[in-house]
């Protein structure tokens, strides 16, 4: 069996794993998708509103299963006041549930807070990106490159890091996720383990986990990129 090592080698003397290379594969998944254009809706403005008073900042803090909760417990206790005969046998684990929701929202309104803290951060850095649909890891990915006038050879540049997105919900998967190709305005410390948030003009994206920095010499990495990459 190959090393990982050997295995690595491989895979980068079959593909080119530079911008030019990964944009052509950016917009082949865009049109495969019917993503050549921004689906981002309008929210309202982190800089200028509490974080609740954001829609992105709910599905990242993935704060809406509480509100559901929430929902049917309301629902529960009016229905038992009205006429206490007919409530259902499950409605008596609604609390129970509910109880957890709410720590699992502590969690998540934390994250939220901090995605905002981020966002609103300035200066931003200026990077090229380029949306990518990873399998393995069933998100959709902003890969960024640095900019042509940082480079002496920008369509030979390498990527440098991702950030990792959330998909829509079923109905719409390919909800709210920019251009296949653009320049995004980061706001936040390109460091691995800290959230970085991207800004497609004047909003932002929410990512769903931290930056993560790219080495290509670390055969794992290679295999990431790689993955993103293959055809569809």
């Amino acid at each position: 069996m190959k090393g990982l090592d050997e295995e690595a080698a491989a895979v980068d003397e079959e593909v080119e794993l530079s911008y030019r290379t990964m944009r052509e594969a950016a917009l082949s998944q865009a049109r495969y998708r019917g993503l050549e254009e921004s689906g981002m809706r309008p929210e309202a403005d982190v800089r200028r509103v509490t974080w609740w008073r954001v829609r992105g900042l709910w599905r990242a803090g993935e704060l809406l299963p509480l509100a559901g909760m929430l929902g049917l417990n309301v629902m529960a206790l009016w229905k038992a006041r009205e006429s206490p005969d007919s409530v259902p046998a499950w409605a008596g684990a609604l609390p129970v549930l509910a109880l957890g929701a709410i720590g699992f929202a502590a969690k998540g309104s934390l994250r939220a807070r901090r995605l905002a803290r981020v966002a609103r951060q300035v200066p931003h850095t200026r990077m090229r990106y380029l949306l990518l649909h990873s399998y393995a890891m069933e998100a959709p990915l902003i890969v960024l490159f640095p900019l042509p006038e940082d480079s002496p050879h920008p369509d030979e540049d390498e990527p440098v890091g991702i950030i990792p997105l959330p998909y829509g919900p079923l109905r719409d998967r390919f909800r709210e996720l920019p251009g296949p190709v653009g320049v995004a305005r980061i706001s936040g410390a390109l460091r691995p383990g800290e959230f970085a948030v991207p800004w497609m003009g004047e909003q932002p994206l929410w990512p769903t986990h931290t930056y993560r920095k790219l080495d290509l010499g670390h055969p794992r990495h290679l295999r990431t990129v790689h993955e993103l990459i293959r055809p569809e």
